[in-house]
């Protein structure tokens, strides 16, 4: 997989997962929690658009689902 910049350890899906985790910790902070919704459609945009692209991180985004999941 493609690394981000030159000195850059972590591949784009790695950012991305960072982003969401960053996304959910705001949303639990926040009001409305409206961050966590947005959040939740775009892991269902991923799941749709990669298809079969992501079967080992699967572990890893139900995680993500089921912590939030457990917040609320």
């Amino acid at each position: 997989m493609l690394k981000v910049g030159e000195d850059s350890t972590k591949s784009n899906l790695q950012l991305t997962f960072h982003f969401i985790v960053r996304c959910l910790a705001v949303n639990r902070n926040g009001d409305g929690h409206l961050d966590g919704v947005t959040i939740m459609g775009f892991i269902v945009a991923l799941l749709e658009n990669m298809s079969g692209k992501l079967n080992q991180e699967l572990p890893q985004i139900l995680t993500f689902l089921l912590d939030e999941l457990r917040f609320c």
